[in-house]
């Protein structure tokens, strides 16, 4: 049984108890007869907690919280409100709104016991040792109590199990379901711990025995069937979802179950019926989810009829509104979908709602004032909506301002700690930046209940690569994989494999990628790589021209091919390569980048200028185009528009390492101060990185510092040895005074690049000279 699988099974809810007019207000009424009774405010409680609880059973949970709210108002010196309102904020896993109504409804009445079971369960499941151990023992108190009932016993076992004492959690379990056979829970949680130990057969022993205790019980055939699913059991899953339906035919995690198992068969038919029995169901969020199937399964005309069905019985709300406008924009609609917010907005300029979805109109269009705009307008009437600073962080990093990018990201997540893909892309733009560490950190700080979704564990996994963990690393592959293979998780299995030196497993995972996703270039660099490792790089540039004769129009894949033939010193053919990626997609910048570098290798600066200034015009912002403009205006000899070049990049992105070691060794020579700052920024982003550690070397010896110079270029050509980094450290070999080490690595670099015969003599040259002695 594969870790965290015992997370599929469906938890029970938890109840509250009614609360009714007081006694004595009904008997005053009776007595008196008096009219304006029916207006005390016991009844007037009485009918906002019955609305209340109305709604949250309905799950329209803002209703729910104004109604327990008025009756609060009415009753500030009732429990019963404050109670409901703990409970709504648990349905919505607003656990400090929760904490502090269950205590507020405690200090009411201390005698309410549902309020300190809950508040006791929320103390032991907190983050503070002091308060979780409180929390504990008072569970043990009421558990202890005959009048309980087994639900203390349940919370009582959860918190066990945090603190890691499994066999008490057992046991008192078992304690709840000998005194009360029939309860669900207990017998789902004692489930759930079965499966952590690996005991998938006393799992199904337990729930088989639910379910004979409760025939009638739909929720007991649905743990029973979603553990078969854990199982890989299906035939007998799908048979307890039917048999759930049976029972109550309207229940939607049933449908919910049974359509995916339909959907992960291929019975797209039956799914699509059951689908549709879901979307007849009363609740709002499940109307929309047979349009959505059909839309992916192409029938998106089909799914466009109903979408507009949806939106048209239901004027006033948003969300369909929204899906509607989406479904248009994937099917590149992009008119219609202007039409529909722009209807909206002249009828409610303060739609917050409509002009956010504008807003990502006019970014794809490029129109980024408007774009702002738009958001600065949904900011004013909705100061604290996260999903608008996001948008905005997507526009600002559109634009290549990576560093305003991130804090606007940092800002929607302060604003909902729960809003993943803001963590996702935080982290990522972090990655982007070699921060790796801080990126871990950010996706460290998901929620709890996040912390099994794929996406995070896949950038989490990315983290650990990037920060060298590579045991973190596999096991987080191995956490991901057990709950789907996702095509990005199968990409990272194959990594796992090839630093295992499993090339024939690595060369299947990528291969399985590539047919959901032909142009990824990760996959496609996987395969080749699988081959070329094991020196078989003739048969890896086979397999990478098979890719691209499939699709001849992937602007990625004859990138990566044009690369691959300059890594094996065959320039003519890699230009050809470059030449129809840039033909197949101009806007495709990589290329474009891949033929201007190839141009300024071999010495042909007009040609790879006009190509620059080609790429800037689509791209303004875009750092590797202005570090490629940087680079020909240095190889022009044009040293200070190099160095605005360089600068120019900061400017967008303040962190970008190659901008910070470009502009440092460029520096070195006549300003080592200011270089060695830049440098010093460089080696913090990225500590192992051989040309940051030439550069800080090749600026300590400007700076005729030789026995740090020497420290740091050792180390760059050590793990990088080239013919340049060689020649530095015979240069500051020969300064520091140890001419045999320095003559050799001298001969070593010329013989590497024969180019370099010239700068040998030169430094033949100084070493006779005084002037270079060692500094003390």
């Amino acid at each position: 049984m594969t870790p965290g699988a015992q997370n599929m099974l469906p938890k029970t809810g938890r109840l509250g108890k009614a609360s009714g007019c007081r006694l004595a207000s009904a008997l005053l009424c009776v007595i008196t007869g008096l009219a304006g009774c029916s207006s005390s405010p016991q009844t007037k409680e009485a009918q906002f907690l019955k609305r209340g609880r109305e709604f949250l059973k309905a799950k329209d949970y803002s209703r729910a919280i104004l109604e327990f709210r008025n009756a609060a108002k009415v009753m500030p010196g009732d429990a019963e409100p404050y109670y409901q309102l703990g409970m709504t904020a648990l349905q919505t896993e607003n656990f400090v709104v929760a904490y502090s109504s269950f205590q507020r409804a405690v200090e009411r009445n201390a005698k309410h016991s549902e309020a300190q079971l809950n508040l006791a369960a929320l103390m032991a499941a907190s983050g503070d040792g002091a308060m979780a151990a409180e929390g504990e023992r008072r569970l043990r108190e009421i558990a202890h109590d005959p009048s309980s009932g087994p639900t203390a016993l349940d919370f009582l076992a959860l918190a066990e199990l945090r603190i890691g004492r499994p066999g008490e959690a057992e046991t008192h379990l078992e304690e709840a379901l000998a005194a009360f056979p029939g309860h669900l829970r207990s017998s789902v949680e004692l489930a759930r711990l079965k499966l952590r130990k690996q005991d998938l057969r006393g799992a199904e022993d337990v729930l088989k025995k639910a379910v004979s205790n409760a025939p009638q019980s739909a929720a007991a055939a649905l743990a029973l069937g979603q553990l078969y699913v854990v199982a890989q059991k299906t035939d007998q899953a799908e048979e307890e979802f039917h048999r759930a339906l049976q029972l109550e035919p309207t229940n939607a995690s049933a449908l919910l179950s049974l359509g995916s198992l339909e959907i992960a068969a291929g019975k797209m038919e039956e799914a699509e019926r059951t689908y549709e029995r879901l979307a007849s169901l009363p609740e709002k969020e499940f109307r929309p989810l047979h349009a959505i199937l059909m839309f992916q399964e192409g029938k998106r005309d089909r799914a466009l009829e109903e979408f507009i069905k949806l939106a048209k019985e239901s004027p006033h709300d948003r969300d369909a509104r929204s899906r509607l406008v989406g479904i248009y924009l994937a099917m590149d609609r992009t008119p219609e979908a202007a039409a529909i917010l722009d209807e909206a907005l002249h009828r409610n300029p303060k739609d917050a709602d409509a002009l956010l979805q504008r807003s990502q109109i006019y970014l794809w269009a490029k129109r980024f004032p408007e774009a702002q705009r738009d958001i600065s307008e949904a900011l004013q009437f909705k100061p604290d909506l996260a999903l608008a600073h996001f948008e905005l962080a997507n526009i600002e990093r559109a634009q290549g301002q990576m560093q305003h990018a991130r804090q606007e990201f940092g800002e929607a997540l302060h604003r909902a700690p729960d809003f993943l893909p803001a963590r996702l892309a935080l982290a990522r733009s972090l990655l982007g930046a070699r921060a790796a560490r801080s990126a871990a950190d950010i996706l460290d700080q998901a929620p709890a209940q996040q912390k099994t979704d794929p996406s995070l564990i896949i950038e989490t996994n990315w983290a650990q690569l990037a920060l060298g963990n590579t045991a973190e690393f596999r096991h987080g592959v191995e956490r991901g994989l057990a709950l789907g293979r996702h095509p990005e998780l199968v990409l990272q299995q194959g990594l796992v494999k090839m630093n295992m030196r499993d090339f024939t497993g690595a060369r299947a995972n990528a291969e399985e990628v590539l047919r959901l996703i032909p142009d990824d270039i990760r996959a496609a660099r996987l395969l080749v790589d699988s081959f070329a490792i094991q020196n078989q790089t003739a048969l890896a540039l086979e397999k990478l021209r098979g890719l691209v004769e499939a699709r001849p129009q992937s602007a990625a894949l004859q990138t990566l091919l044009g690369n691959w033939l300059l890594a094996m010193r065959r320039p003519a053919e890699a230009r050809a390569a470059l030449t129809r990626a840039v033909a197949a997609n101009p806007e495709y910048a990589p290329g474009g980048l891949a033929l201007a570098e190839l141009n300024l290798a071999e010495g042909d600066l007009d040609t790879a200028r006009a190509e620059a200034q080609i790429l800037a015009k689509s791209n303004p912002t875009d750092v590797a185009v202005l570090l490629l403009i940087g680079r020909i205006k240095e190889r022009a000899g044009d040293r200070e528009a190099a160095l605005a070049g360089y600068r120019a990049v900061l400017q967008v992105d303040s962190s970008n390492l190659d901008a910070l070691n470009s502009l440092a060794y460029s520096l070195a020579a006549n300003k080592p101060d200011e270089a060695l700052s830049y440098a010093q920024q460089a080696l913090e982003l990225a500590p192992d990185n051989p040309a940051v550690q030439d550069t800080l070397g090749w600026v300590y010896f400007s700076k005729k510092f030789y026995n740090q110079a020497v420290q740091y270029l050792e180390s760059a050509v050590r793990r990088e040895p080239t013919a340049n980094r060689k020649l530095h450290l015979a240069q500051a070999y020969i300064a520091s005074g140890n001419s045999v080490l320095g003559n050799r690595m001298l001969e070593s670099a010329v013989a590497e690049d024969p180019k370099l015969r010239e700068s040998k003599r030169a430094i033949e040259g100084l070493a006779r000279s005084p002037s270079t002695r060692a500094m003390p």
